[in-house]
């Protein structure tokens, strides 16, 4: 999670536990800390996730396979382009759909394109 999205949420987190992280393109950066058991919420689902926190990574929140592997995650990609996510919780069965939004395309700013066809 990005620096800036952890302290807009008001999380704290542990300096102590630290790790490095690679992207990608083999960049390597040494993580801030790990915020503990962090809520997620996703429709009716909840999940309780680890997550470091690093300075400026080019994403917000990136969840990667142990997120897909607990919530049991299945993606959906469309023919326009268009993917929904389809996640399970494991306690309780319960299944959501979410749609996924291109980069800097949340939906606040598809709100605003809407309107601003007008």
């Amino acid at each position: 999670m990005a620096k800036e999205s952890a302290i807009r949420y008001g999380l704290n987190w542990d300096p102590a536990i630290c790790i490095n992280m690679e992207s990608t393109s083999n960049h390597v950066e040494k993580t801030l800390g790990l915020a503990q058991n962090i809520r997620f919420s996703i429709g009716e689902i909840n999940v309780f996730l680890q997550v470091h926190i690093l300075e400026n990574p080019p994403y917000k929140v990136l969840l990667g396979r142990p997120f897909d592997t607990f919530t049991g995650s299945t993606n959906q990609t469309k023919m326009d382009g268009s993917s929904e996510l389809t996640l399970t919780n494991p306690n309780t069965k319960v299944v959501v759909t979410v749609p996924t939004y291109r980069r800097g395309c949340g939906p606040g700013e598809m709100q605003k394109q809407l309107y601003q066809g007008f």
